[in-house]
């Protein structure tokens, strides 16, 4: 893969997540994303042993065209970036071609 030009967009989000979805969705013309100041949101409720009412399944939105890193800290996310799926061809494979 030949890289020419790199663009990266950075947005502190001030704890707001549907922010996220919104700048995953829209900022399709950069390469990386930076998003600061996340915070955990219910995704969805999935069934449990232990509650009949099910249990809250909490993390950070995802979009399928971004590859996730995470940094956290105690559980707090410090820093998430986002790379372009295009990207996942420049993962490092080991000699049994495994990545």
């Amino acid at each position: 893969m030949n890289i020419k030009k790199l663009r990266i967009f950075s947005q502190n989000i001030w704890k707001n997540s549907s922010l996220v979805n919104t700048i995953l969705r829209i900022q399709s013309e950069f390469d990386i994303i930076f998003i600061q100041e996340l915070s955990w949101i219910t995704i969805c409720s999935i069934s449990s042993s232990k509650s009949k009412d099910g249990e809250e399944l909490v993390g950070i939105p995802n979009h399928p065209n971004w590859i996730t890193f995470s940094r956290c800290n105690d559980l707090k996310l410090e820093l998430r970036l986002q790379l372009r799926q295009r990207f996942e061809k420049l993962r490092e494979v080991d000699s049994n071609g495994k990545a």
